[in-house]
């Protein structure tokens, strides 16, 4: 998850945190935070001169991370394979979809809370395409770009720290995508799936303690999917309307021409 050229002692110090974290939280299994997420915010919030650049693939010198979305030459094959700027291991979107797969055929992750962010990730995506009258590839570029997948397929999915029930994971994934978009577009690009995530864990024991209650009563949880659908669809029309314009442009965006 972080960047080729990180000091060895950052990835002891955010190792250290992580382990604590999940110690301190009530052990293997027990604890409620994801330390993996805790451990990279730790040493990127507090360490960001060594851990905000990655390696250029394309010019092989250090790019800042908050100039990603920008990059030159950034097409929707290279988003796909994975050669872009990024996390070691975080930026191929085909192997994390064969990982989903796999993962997903051996019962190891919980799908649903996957599939429920990318959908409606892709749902907000195709709202702001409608809304900015830009190019629907925009939509893949949102699912390929930051290691979306990646954290999709092994972080957001974790069996620990997220809902238990079914219709608490499709929430868990659909609250998770619309804190993502909000970051993404109107707050900080790096932060915009390490943060949701955190919130996600706290939400989860809120969702569980409701979702319980309302197991069997189907009319009333209908009625809430379809407040949270209408609020995420008004949520994507006003991300439109306060996005700074510059982000849509054809000189950073060249995967729109």
């Amino acid at each position: 998850m972080v960047p080729i050229n990180t000091p060895l002692l950052l990835l002891i110090l955010g190792s250290i945190i992580a382990s604590l974290c999940k110690v301190l939280d009530g052990g293997f299994g027990r604890n409620k935070l994801n330390p993996t997420v805790l451990g990279m915010l730790f040493i990127t919030i507090l360490f960001s001169n060594n851990i905000n650049s990655y390696l250029n693939p394309y010019e092989l010198n250090n790019i800042n991370i908050y100039s990603i979305p920008k990059v030159t030459n950034t097409s929707l094959i290279n988003l796909f394979l994975g050669n872009v700027p990024g996390g070691l291991g975080t930026t191929s979107g085909v192997l994390s979809i064969l990982a989903f797969i796999y993962l997903t055929y051996n019962k190891v992750i919980k799908w649903r809370l996957s599939i429920s962010y990318i959908l409606t990730i892709i749902i907000m995506s195709f709202i702001l395409c409608l809304t900015k009258n830009i190019s629907l590839y925009f939509i893949i570029y949102n699912i390929l770009s930051n290691s979306l997948l990646f954290y999709a397929t092994y972080i957001i999915s974790d069996s620990t720290t997220t809902p238990l029930t079914n219709m608490g994971q499709l929430l868990g994934g659909i609250i998770s995508a619309f804190l993502t978009m909000t970051l993404r577009y109107l707050g900080y690009f790096y932060f915009d799936i390490l943060i949701p995530i955190i919130i996600l864990n706290i939400l989860t024991i809120i969702i569980n303690y409701f979702d319980v209650r309302l197991y069997r009563k189907k009319t009333l949880k209908k009625v809430f999917v379809g407040v949270i659908i209408i609020s995420i669809t008004l949520s994507s029309i006003y991300i439109s309307r306060n996005i700074e314009g510059y982000l849509f442009e054809d000189k950073y965006y060249l995967i729109l021409n």
